[in-house]
């Protein structure tokens, strides 16, 4: 495509500005959907996977039982409901999880539900699926399953599945199973492996190398204080060991979420537990990792020390660099009529709510939540958050990050060859001026959410990396990707052995993009368009607006008082 010259329109004032700048727009990008009620406590899980590999983020939502899964698929400037959806599932959806389990080339879905059994469903690579479910091992039944974790615990390039069951009557056990290729089937390695968890009522797991010592461990959220959560450590050949205790990571709190993140930039994960209950002590948990010292690895809960002491009633809680400097907030969800909080990091490991006073988000974060997620769904290197709503009618919620700054990124496509090809368990080290962050790349991450496959790694206002370590699932393998291969403010593709395979800036312009500014402000279009009358540009936007040949204005075309409308003919990104 020829590149040819710039027009630059700057019209009236800029708007003033402000960090931390979210606006709901569901109803611009045609989001819509609702979880309905539950049987019982929660809505659904929801993922914000790229289901088709088309290098947008979708969305997928749990429902109500009765109802279908929702399958939304990204369209670049919008959502399309996928009708009739991919599978027909009229349980109660709990996890929704898109996974590459046979290691094929395409993404599989798992779907655990509560009134029925955890469903695989093999997709042919064409979008077409097949309910596996007991083709591939699994037991058909009804045992109240909340969570799916998939992972290569064992590094042998083959997943592990681990299913958290919250089990009333009769209580069931939680489960795990190892991936034979031979049978092309999960084999239940519950019990050898050690980590049944008892008869605990568990929500969710999540995976990390608690210990740094190159094997994957997870940490499971377990509801009610009769129930300690669980840290299980890694031992070898698919045995683990509950180090809960000596760990101090045995709370016991009505315990909903289980997210990790390195926030205070010191090399190794710490755990945010949410609390179901909105009085008594803690509210919540913020398990700051101590360290390798001596006998093993403790954590400390400073929640009420740096900020994240969550008064409400807590459910998702997901660690994210929303601004793109280098350190990672912490969005947490409440199903009470408070506001969700936008926890925002100094850079240090401490944490204010700016947005509260506000009720959250665009000033209406405040609808009852239970999951949340986050993707960049319209590709412009900022995470976007999506929100799951129970108990209520209200749609799903998006909110698209207008955040303004000059902080860069480097966004990942990171395969695995020799590992699992979904890559997880995987761990990157971001290193700029001598500092490091840490990244992993997971299955699920909080309260039964899948977050983007695609890692989004905020680097400031650096414009360079030195370098990348990658510690790949499959034995610990270990490689360094150099700097000088690292697109800043595109996309790379590594490939386990090969390095990065192909570099690309993320697409924004899209066929018939329709121009939608009211009332969003910061936004970036592309397309050729005829901008006339009801594109009217409201006070407050500040909007770029990209098209591969042409930009026809029209003469009642309109831009208000307050506004900045920049226009350019250029390349398109993709």
């Amino acid at each position: 495509m020829k590149l040819v010259s710039t027009i630059l329109v700057s019209i009236m004032i800029l708007c003033s500005l402000h960090g931390q700048e979210f606006y709901h727009q569901s109803s611009e990008v045609e989001v819509e959907g609702t979880f309905g009620f539950p049987i019982w406590d929660g809505c659904g899980g929801l993922s914000c996977a790229d289901f088709n590999g088309d290098g947008l983020d979708d969305l997928t939502f749990g429902t109500e039982q009765g109802e279908d899964i929702v399958f939304l698929e990204n369209k670049g400037d919008r959502f399309e409901l996928v009708d009739p959806p991919f599978v027909s599932n009229i349980h109660e959806t709990k996890q929704v999880l898109w996974a590459d389990y046979d290691g094929d080339g395409d993404k599989d879905l798992i779907a655990a539900t509560w009134d029925s059994y955890v469903y695989v469903y093999e997709n042919d690579g064409n979008m077409n699926f097949t309910d596996v479910t007991s083709a591939v091992g699994l037991p058909l039944t009804i045992r109240n399953s909340f969570g799916v974790n998939v992972t290569d615990f064992n590094g042998d390039g083959l997943v592990e599945m681990y299913i958290s069951n919250y089990g009333l009557n009769p209580v069931f056990e939680n489960e795990m199973y190892t991936y034979n290729a031979t049978t092309h089937a999960f084999d239940d390695i519950s019990l050898s492996s050690m980590t049944d968890n008892g008869q605990r009522q568990s929500f969710t797991s999540v995976v990390f190398d608690f210990d740094l010592d190159g094997d994957l461990d997870f940490y499971i959220a377990n509801d009610r204080p009769l129930f300690e959560n669980t840290l299980y450590m890694n031992i070898g050949n698919l045995v683990f060991l509950d180090v809960s205790v000596p760990s101090m990571t045995n709370i016991t709190i009505d315990a909903m979420n289980a997210g990790v993140g390195d926030a205070d930039m010191d090399g190794d994960m710490d755990i945010y537990v949410t609390n179901g209950v909105s009085q008594g002590a803690p509210l919540s948990a913020y398990l700051r990792n101590n360290g390798v010292s001596g006998g093993g690895v403790t954590f400390t809960d400073i929640a009420q020390t740096n900020g994240t002491e969550f008064d409400r009633l807590g459910w998702g809680g997901i660690f994210v660099d929303i601004d793109n400097d280098r350190d990672e907030d912490l969005y947490v969800c409440t199903s009470s009529t408070d506001p969700n909080a936008l926890f925002i990091n100094d850079g240090t490991g401490n944490f204010t709510e700016p947005l509260y006073a506000t009720n959250g988000m665009h000033g209406q974060d405040t609808l009852t939540t239970f999951s949340n997620g986050y993707g960049d769904f319209n590709n412009d290197g900022l995470i976007d958050l999506v929100l799951g709503h129970g108990y209520v009618s209200d749609d799903f919620s998006v909110y698209y990050n207008h955040e303004k700054n000059d902080n860069n990124y480097i966004k990942l496509h990171i395969e695995g060859t020799s590992s699992n090809i979904d890559a997880y368990g995987t761990r990157i080290v971001t290193w700029i001026d001598g500092v490091s962050t840490i990244t992993m790349k997971h299955s699920t991450n909080g309260f039964i959410s899948q977050h983007s496959d695609y890692i989004n790694i905020g680097i400031g206002n650096a414009t360079s990396v030195d370098s990348l370590k990658i510690t790949w699932p499959y034995f610990g393998s270990k490689e360094t990707i150099y700097g000088a291969d690292i697109l800043v403010n595109g996309t790379s593709h590594i490939l386990e052995g090969s390095g990065v395979v192909a570099t690309y800036q993320n697409p924004i312009c899209k066929p018939n993009h329709s121009l939608q500014v009211n009332p969003i402000a910061s936004q970036n279009y592309g397309a050729s368009q005829n901008l006339d009358s009801h594109s009217t540009i409201l006070s407050g936007a500040d909007v770029h607006f990209q098209a591969e040949s042409q930009i026809s204005l029209d003469i009642d075309f309109e831009v208000e008082a307050g506004a900045v409308f920049e226009a350019e003919i250029d390349e398109c990104g993709n």
